[in-house]
């Protein structure tokens, strides 16, 4: 059976685990990827949940210029730091395709790094300044 596949759609590759090992640290989710015809583009993620819902979400789709990749891109790396809170409970990661085309990963890591590492923001999708106030612009760069 056939479907089509619309701009917005999605598919994800993920691993939860639990939170325990990982609590006061600072932690580096890495991975590489390769894409070929992304429309909208590929990237990874890394949510930290708690008892009340997510705590911190970053999946780099605004970063530029290492943020998702479009079209076809040879193999690059991409990765979210974060300080896991002690109140997490539980750790998602994984990376997506967002519209047309096909991604591939390969050498996921999730290690401990020290304080000299610049977390992420943690904050998804939200720009860290005003962009386009008037509004007359497509998404943000």
């Amino acid at each position: 059976m056939l479907h089509d596949v619309r701009g917005d759609d999605f598919c994800t590759v993920m691993q939860s685990v639990d939170a325990e090992a990982f609590k006061g640290k600072r932690m580096r989710l890495a991975g590489e990827l390769r894409t070929e015809d992304a429309g909208t583009g590929a990237t990874i993620w890394f949510r930290v949940d708690g008892a009340k819902g997510t705590l911190l979400f970053d999946n780099l789709e605004l970063r530029r210029p290492d943020g998702p990749l479009v079209g076809t891109q040879g193999w690059n790396e991409r990765s979210v730091v974060f300080d896991i809170p002690e109140e997490a409970l539980s750790l998602h990661y994984g990376f997506f395709l967002k519209g047309t085309g096909k991604c591939w990963s390969r050498k996921f890591s999730l290690n401990k790094v020290d304080g000299s590492v610049p977390t992420s923001s943690g904050k998804g999708l939200v720009l860290p300044r005003p962009t386009n106030l008037d509004f007359g612009q497509g998404a943000a760069n």
